[in-house]
């Protein structure tokens, strides 16, 4: 199985339909299962497998959180709410944040010079033994955890 973490960076890609959302969008529809012989070429093109196990999709509470602060100042609470409603029912497990998610985010963030939710991100990567799905230029060369490299935006 492959875990797939998701920060803010690679949602908010997805949701103003960036060209780097369009690799959020296949994964999620992979998850979701609408598959075709195109998008499991894209997909482990992604991933960088030839062949695709059981993949999960997650985001931490506090990226999810981040996404709906950044919506609500773009396009109102009202819209953001109806945003992160789609997003909860969609194949992306939102996690909560434990104590023990707490305080390694907060390891990482005495650490780095990283944002409090990138290091979430980065937590819940560590914590599901997964990859981390970002194009965030700020943790680009993180040793931390694999990363899946979506690219920046320009």
């Amino acid at each position: 199985m492959k875990n797939i973490i998701l920060d803010s960076w690679s949602i908010l890609a997805w949701l103003e339909g960036e060209s780097q959302g369009e690799k959020v969008k296949d994964l999620v529809h992979w998850v979701d299962g609408k598959r075709s012989l195109d998008l499991e070429r894209r997909i482990k093109n992604l991933i960088g497998d030839s062949k695709i196990e059981r993949i999960r999709l997650f985001i931490n509470i506090i990226n999810l959180g981040e996404v709906f602060c950044i919506l609500g100042r773009r396009k109102g609470e009202e819209e953001a709410n109806e945003t992160i409603s789609e997003i909860k029912e969609s194949p992306i497990e939102v996690i909560p944040a434990s104590n023990s998610l707490v305080f390694k985010a907060t390891s990482l963030k005495v650490r780095y010079s990283i944002a409090y939710a990138d290091a979430f991100a980065i937590a819940t990567a560590i914590a599901r033994k997964g990859f981390l799905l970002t194009g965030n230029p700020e943790l680009k060369g993180l040793k931390d955890v694999p990363i899946i490299w979506i690219g920046e935006r320009r």
